[in-house]
């Protein structure tokens, strides 16, 4: 980071912890959000049955942590897809 950004961030901080008050961020975009938060149950779900298949947190962590990045990336790309779909009928058979 450079200087004037360590120094920004310093007083946004030193405001911050000084005033009590909350920097208010702009909100995210719910797709955005929601991916967030599937990704964060992913990894943990992942990061579990990993654990509970090989007994080792080693191996846990890599797999769990490799493996839901590139599930969101999907899931991010196939939601999209969806969304280009919009109202369009989808027929099966």
């Amino acid at each position: 980071m450079s200087q004037p950004g360590r120094i920004y961030l310093k007083i946004i901080l030193n405001y911050t912890i000084l005033t009590g008050m909350r920097l208010r961020l702009p909100p995210l975009p719910r797709s955005a959000l929601k991916t967030l938060t599937y990704s964060l149950m992913h990894f943990t779900v992942a990061i579990s049955v990993a654990f509970a298949l090989t007994g080792s947190w080693q191996a846990a962590l890599a797999i769990g942590l490799i493996e839901p990045l590139v599930q969101t990336l999907a899931y991010t790309l196939h939601e999209n897809a969806w969304a280009k779909a919009g109202a369009q009928a989808i027929t099966l058979g």
